[in-house]
This record gives structure tokens, sequence and C-alpha cells, in this order.
């Protein structure tokens, strides 16, 4: 296994074995499980991730898998985006898509997977889909995101 450990004078990706040398990709306080591909019509790297700071779905981009990563953006937030109450229990709601016996228990967004083979659109607008675990169901669930770029933003979504 090979570890990042830096970038070269040309900006060439430097390697080790030794897992205690390896560098931050970036500073994030609260990373769940993740999943890294690339995205052909952005011409670049997207990862996703779940956090609780800022809650949701976060996600990154770079043009190379070593960085630099853009700032994250929530691509998906639980209130913001309806899943509560749809998909995903909140306690107190009459949503009846809670486990048997869990009507208390909050519903959680993890687990976010991309599938790039469905990755689809242009460096303005791409679609992505990825999957995500929901908790309370415990179910997973394909999810759909429509990335849009304004003109003056490059590449970076």
């Amino acid at each position: 296994m090979q570890y990042f450990v830096g970038t070269g004078a040309e900006g060439a990706p430097l390697w080790t074995a030794a897992e205690g040398e390896a560098v931050t990709l970036f500073q994030h306080n609260v990373v769940g499980e993740l999943s890294v591909a690339y995205c052909e019509p952005l011409g670049r790297y997207l990862l996703l991730y779940n956090s609780t700071r800022p809650r949701g779905i976060a996600m990154r981009s770079a043009k190379q898998p070593w960085g630099p990563w853009s700032e994250a953006t929530v691509v998906f937030g639980p209130g913001r985006d309806a899943g509560y109450g749809h998909f995903m229990h909140a306690p107190g709601a009459e949503d009846a898509v809670s486990d048997p016996g869990r009507e208390q228990e909050w519903g959680g967004e993890y687990g976010p997977y991309l599938i790039p083979r469905f990755f689809t659109g242009d460096q303005a607008t791409t679609t992505i889909f990825y999957t995500m675990s929901t908790w309370n169901p415990y179910q997973v669930v394909l999810m759909r995101t429509d990335l849009r770029l304004p003109p003056t933003a490059g590449q970076t979504p």
C-alpha cells in the first residue's frame, strides 16, 4: 500500500509505504463513510461523505485524487431536501416509514456510494447518482443530485 505525502516541485504526487508519513488531504472534523469516483462530464474527482457539521451528505471535488480538494458542499440534507417524513423517519411524525419498534429513532443519512457509470451532463450541468443508507428505516436508497454550475465558476462544483 502507498500513502500520499505531498507533491514535488512539478506538482507530481509523492508516495511512501510508511503510513505515519501520510498527509491530510483536507480538514473536516466529522467525515463518515466516503466514496470517491471520477466524474467524466466535469473532468474532476468527486468525494461524497456523511457529516454532522454541516449535517448531511457533503461533496468535494478535485482535478486529481490527491487534491487540492474544494470546500465541502452539502448535496443532501435530510430536512432541507425532504428526506424526513418521506423515506427517513422523524420521531413524532406520522410518516409510516420507521422500522417496527423504532418509532422514536431518527433516520440518518450515511454511506453515500457514487455510481459513476450513470453520471451524465457537461461542465455546466451534471447529474450524479449514488446510493445512501437511511438508518431508520434501515434501507438503502438510490439518490440523484443535479449539479448546476454558474458560468463563472469554472470547474469547481
